[in-house]
């Protein structure tokens, strides 16, 4: 029997950063793993890396990706 008595309080530490990681998996986690797995898929429902193959061959893609690290390196 695990015994809190003798001024051994580890677990309190754990304990508030429960609700953080909580928060942290519901929120930024569950979107972040949704967002890849709709990545992989396309219209037809196909799991692949068609879409990427398709975004890559796209010259508004690279525009946009350049205009974009534009920004990143001015701001």
């Amino acid at each position: 029997m695990i015994s809190f008595d003798h001024g051994e309080k580890k677990w309190i530490p754990y304990l508030l950063f429960l609700p953080a990681l909580i928060y942290l998996a519901g929120f930024i986690g569950y979107p972040l793993i949704k967002t890849l797995q709709l990545a992989f898929i396309t219209e037809k429902g196909k799991i692949g890396i068609y879409n990427f193959i398709t975004l890559t061959q796209d010259s508004t893609f690279w525009k946009a990706l350049k205009n974009t690290l534009y920004l990143i390196i001015i701001i």
